[in-house]
């Protein structure tokens, strides 16, 4: 017979047991992935098959002769180096490094820009050109010159492989929206400060010469141009939706909505043209003779751009601590289907082969399958999500206000890797010949080359 105290020496026993098994669960591998460019990363503290949860450890990222540590990917971000990591899962870190970089006269407003030999394995910063001002406008690329707008009442051209400038235009208010590109034309609106009016230029993409002037309404903040068979579409803070005539200057239609066009550029269908406010009301205007085809009142400000896709529209929207992705037939405006984030207002938004790109203040980017509504995944970033993201073949493209740039894998979210800039990203970057290039608030202009499996998945686009 067992008597009591041996049942009670029996349970301690198999309690610290099953304690020993818990503990011996709780150890986690630290992998080191191969390195992009060229360098290698040192385990500093004990380098170990085997951590315990929580336990410290040290890395560091040591460049090779001619190179330079650029930044970490893979489950730690950022470029400080060392670098500690606590040991909470299983992980897999790799760092990138890149060819230290030589100094080149030219830039925006003439100040230095630096660029660094093209680099075939991995992505690297191949210049950056510096100016003393903001930039909330998207860079665009055509024919290797690259058509950026500052608020210090500037649209710049600057070379696209050097960064050098070839030419600027002086405007009497802010540049804030991106511009657009067509036909050898550059078309772009402004924002002045305190009057609250705007204009908008269409200029000699070659030259920078004034082709034509419209003055507008509003001021016109984020509502790029959206041109389509000659006709430019866009928007301004008093509420105008405009239809003009990009060769002439001459307004074709004017039409006006109940409450301020802030944060939208049109989306264009077959026949009608689509905008949000800021009040939260949905337009959808015939596009041929400017009159109202529907209107749906949201009762929540709609804060980014309409995307349609087989005349379904998606737009995101935000109410108190919510964010809304929303879905709505095109041909009547009636809602299809609502998603609630439970997210602190969602920001931008991206589409492509039946999957939504939602990034967010609270700095986290989802995808959501547009036929299913189920999340697919998502990707946290230190920071706040503002800039639409932008996606290739393989690839999303992600910007955030701590200055970090991500690529990660289009249908799992993987990050691939991250460059980490010096400001807050607020514009969405653009891919061209094989480079990427994107701006931050403070004005600096970021050039860089793409993994080689990225550059074949934007030429099969």
């Amino acid at each position: 017979m067992i008597n009591k105290r041996q049942m009670m020496g029996i349970g301690l026993v198999i309690c610290l047991l099953f304690f020993i098994s818990a503990c011996k669960q709780e150890e986690y591998q630290l992998r080191l992935l191969s390195s992009t460019g060229k360098g290698e990363v040192e385990v500093v503290s004990s380098n170990q098959d085997q951590y315990q949860l929580g336990s410290k450890v040290v890395l560091n990222a040591q460049a090779a002769e001619g190179w330079k540590f650029a930044s970490w990917a893979g489950a730690i971000t950022g470029s400080k180096n060392p670098k500690t990591v606590v040991i909470k899962k299983n992980l897999e870190v790799k760092a990138n490094f890149v060819k230290t970089r030589v100094m080149s006269s030219g830039g925006l407003d003439n100040k230095s820009a630096y660029f660094s030999s093209d680099i075939e394995e991995g992505v690297a910063l191949l210049w950056t050109s510096q100016a003393d001002y903001q930039v909330s406008s998207s860079p665009v690329v055509v024919n290797n010159t690259i058509y950026l707008g500052s608020k210090k009442k500037k649209l710049y051209a600057l070379n696209s492989k050097t960064g050098q400038q070839k030419w600027q235009f002086a405007v009497q208010s802010r540049v804030i929206s991106t511009p657009a590109v067509n036909e050898g034309t550059v078309y772009f609106g402004t924002a002045a400060q305190e009057a609250d009016t705007g204009n908008f230029y269409a200029v000699d993409a070659e030259t920078g010469q004034k082709i034509w002037q419209l003055e507008t309404e509003g001021a016109i903040y984020y509502s790029a141009p959206k041109i389509e068979d000659n006709i430019l579409y866009f928007g301004d803070k008093k509420g105008n939706l405009y239809a003009v005539n990009a060769k002439t200057g001459q307004v074709k239609w004017k039409f006006k909505v109940a409450s301020a066009i802030m944060y939208s550029t049109p989306a264009v269908t077959a026949d009608t043209v689509v905008i949000g406010t800021v009040d939260g009301e949905l337009y959808a205007v015939n596009k041929n003779n400017g009159e109202q085809e529907w209107m749906k009142e949201m009762d929540h400000p709609i804060v980014s751009s309409p995307v349609n896709d087989e005349n379904i529209i998606y737009y995101v929207s935000y109410r108190q601590n919510e964010g809304l992705l929303t879905a709505v037939n095109g041909e009547n405006g009636d809602k299809k289907w609502e998603m609630n984030f439970e997210d602190p207002s969602p920001y931008a938004i991206a589409y492509q082969d039946d999957t939504i790109f939602v990034g967010t203040l609270a700095g986290d980017l989802h995808a959501v399958d547009a036929k299913t509504q189920q999340k697919k995944w998502s990707f946290s970033t230190p920071g706040e999500i503002i800039a639409a993201p932008i996606t290739t073949k393989n690839v999303v493209y992600i910007g955030d206000s701590e200055g970090n740039l991500y690529g990660l894998n289009i249908d799992t979210g993987q990050e691939q890797w991250s460059f980490k800039g010096q400001n807050t990203i607020v514009s969405a970057p653009v891919i061209a010949d094989g480079k990427l290039y994107y701006s931050d608030q403070s004005g600096m202009l970021y050039c860089l080359n793409q993994l080689q499996s990225e550059k074949e998945s934007t030429e099969q686009e």
